[in-house]
């Protein structure tokens, strides 16, 4: 399957093939503050606020995935935080 559900080939939508369609939705609202507190639960609370806010201000849609990609790749939350252009 890929993420254009309106052009797949409809034996594989039959009965008994695919029980249920999942949409993953873009991340939103509060999903952001549970992520970054999650994965940099030891850092300051200032830079934890910052990092969500310029996640917040992003006009390009991210999936958490995609995010947490970036999370791994900058473990460090002043890196995160230098280095958010990277995301977008």
């Amino acid at each position: 399957m890929n993420q254009r559900v309106h052009v797949q080939n409809h034996v594989m939508l039959r009965p008994g093939r695919i029980d249920m369609i999942l949409e993953v939705g873009y991340a939103e609202g509060e999903q952001f503050d549970e992520i970054v507190n999650d994965f940099y639960k030891e850092a300051d609370e200032t830079k934890q606020e910052t990092l969500i806010r310029k996640l917040k201000e992003n006009k390009k849609n991210q999936t958490i995935a995609i995010i947490q990609d970036y999370f791994v790749r900058f473990r460090n939350i002043d890196d995160a935080i230098m280095n958010i252009e990277e995301l977008y």
